[in-house]
Parts: structure tokens; sequence; C-alpha cells
């Protein structure tokens, strides 16, 4: 009955977030491979939010990998129009979780990081683009700053290579927009 009542209670409390972390990739893989399979995303979602709130229970060695496990799930579901409805702050969980694996991670993981906000930025150009013809200022102004936080972070981490606003025309360009939203927002601080 003990036995019982314990298999019941490890059910009904959740799954192990070490194994959730890793289930989150396995169904992030299987995306990868066909995008069509947009439950996969899901279930990625799903597997990794129970990973970060038992992250306490993960080993600390593994929080930087877990950290960019989740911003690569919250990066793709951004990018998938069907999964960006239901989760309009993806981008920006994303990037929550991307600067939390560059503060904890090794240089490789830093360095890893860094790479993808490029990528990150150029979601949040988009976001601030489409948000800003849908006339939603304040949204359009918020996508517009971020993109300039990830253009800020990759100057910090020296990444000059980068092809995300290398010119001063393209920063001043989403300046300008960031501008003319918090205008219309009514936003006269900013």
């Amino acid at each position: 009955t003990l036995l019982i009542l314990a298999i019941f209670a490890v059910n009904v409390m959740g799954q192990d977030p070490t194994k959730a972390w890793k289930d989150a990739g396995k169904e992030l893989n299987k995306y990868r491979m066909d995008s069509e399979k947009v439950d996969n995303l899901g279930n990625a979602k799903t597997k990794i939010d129970e990973a970060i709130a038992g992250i306490d229970q993960i080993a600390a060695k593994l929080h930087a990998k877990v950290y960019d496990r989740a911003g690569d799930i919250y990066f793709d579901i951004a990018n998938n129009p069907n999964l960006k409805a239901k989760t309009p702050t993806a981008a920006n969980t994303s990037m929550e979780y991307y600067t939390k694996t560059s503060e904890i991670g090794k240089d490789f993981q830093k360095e890893a990081g860094g790479k993808k906000l490029p990528d990150l930025g150029n979601v949040f150009v988009k976001d601030g683009q489409d948000l800003y013809e849908g006339k939603k200022f304040a949204d359009a102004l918020a996508a517009f700053e971020n993109a300039l936080a990830c253009k800020n972070k990759i100057a910090e981490r020296g990444n000059k290579a980068s092809l995300f606003l290398i010119t001063p025309d393209q920063e001043n360009a989403i300046m300008l927009y960031a501008g003319f939203a918090a205008y219309n927002a009514e936003n006269f601080d900013v």
C-alpha cells in the first residue's frame, strides 16, 4: 500500500526536473526534424517549464544547459505563428533565458548564447514592425527596445562578426521607429 501511495505521490507531484529537461530536449529535436509537428514544441515547452520550476533539484553544473535549452524552446515558439499567438512573450522569455545562460555558464556556453542573440534580435525587429503596423504601439516599442538590448548584449560580448544591426543606419532606423511607437503610445518620456 505504501509503495502504491509513493508511486501515486510521485506521479501527482510531477516529473523529476532533470528528466523533464532531457524530455524537453527530445521533444525539441522531434519538432526541429519535422516542423509540422507543432505538438512536439508545445510538449517541449511544458517539459522545460517543469524543469525551470524545479531547477533547484537539478545539479548546479547543469543549470546553464537547462536555461540554454529553455531559450532555444522559447525562441522556436517565437518563430512559430501558431504557438506564438498562445505565448506572445516567447521572445522575451527566450532572451531572459539566454541572458541567464551567459551569466552563469562556462565560456563556451556564454559564447553560444551570444551567437543566438542576433537571431533573437531579428525576431524582435520583425515583431516590432508587425505590432507597429497593427497600431499596437506600446508593444511595438517594447519589441524595438528588446532588439536594441540584444544589440547591446552582442556588443558587450565583443561579437563584431554578428550580422545583426552592424550599421549605424540600421540601428538608427530601429531607434526612429521606437520613437514613433513611443510617441503614438503617448509615452513622451521615452
